[in-house]
């Protein structure tokens, strides 16, 4: 089944609301998330996202599966991971004797035509950097005004060169917290929260969210300034 029988629109769309929603989920405390249901729904956003066959689509989604195992095994040892793990393998081992089988059918067409990377999108964000003078770092950017960006309709691919170029320095300052906080989940190996914000992070990167995906940033960012508060008390 061809992606456009199954989704309107651009197909980077699905990925791009799930993945920010999904990590939200697991990063909000104030949810208690049940195993079974809680598993089943990262299966879902992951097969949604395979289905319409976006590749950082694919890989954020598939980081959030990663992040749900952390959430709901509490306390992982080596002899708890020993079982997944192993079953990882064996899975990825049963593909890979179809593996040519499974890459030649006509729905792996995009991805065996495009890669795993868009020289177009390094193109921009490249001439986005070389723009920055002092001003317009603390101001933002008309990049309509970007030869290489304005023949792409004034879509950067990339939501962080979007919300900069609108927001300036502002959008600099909440991107200090998500990454001080990312930098902290990671100090103190909270490897479910970890995954989660790392999915979010990866999946803005690559298209320009101007919509509600981008709330996750400033979810992020609010966050952080409530644990800072709270660990006061």
């Amino acid at each position: 089944i061809e992606a456009e029988d199954i989704f309107s629109g651009s197909r980077n769309t699905i990925s791009q609301f799930l993945v920010p929603i999904g990590a939200i989920f697991l990063l909000d405390e104030r949810l208690k998330l049940g195993k079974v249901s809680g598993t089943i729904l990262y299966l879902m956003i992951f097969i949604s996202c395979v289905m319409s066959f976006g590749r950082s689509g694919i890989l954020t989604s598939f980081l959030l599966l990663v992040s749900s195992f952390f959430y709901f095994e509490r306390g992982i040892t080596y002899k708890k991971l020993f079982f997944p793990v192993v079953s990882l393998f064996a899975l990825v081992y049963f593909l890979s004797m179809f593996y040519v089988d499974i890459i030649n059918t006509g729905y792996f067409d995009y991805l065996k035509d495009k890669g795993v990377n868009d020289d177009y999108r390094g193109l921009m964000k490249d001439e986005y950097i070389s723009s920055l003078t002092i001003k317009n770092l603390f101001f933002g950017m008309d990049i309509s005004k970007l030869s290489y960006i304005s023949s792409f309709n004034n879509n950067p691919h990339n939501t962080y060169i979007f919300l900069h170029s609108n927001l300036g320095v502002l959008f600099l300052f909440f991107m200090s917290f998500v990454f001080v906080y990312w930098i902290k989940l990671l100090l103190y190996i909270e490897l479910a929260s970890f995954f989660a914000l790392t999915a979010i992070i990866l999946r803005l990167s690559t298209d320009s969210a101007a919509d509600i995906s981008i709330l996750s940033i400033f979810f992020v960012s609010i966050m952080f300034f409530s644990k800072i508060k709270s660990s006061k008390k």
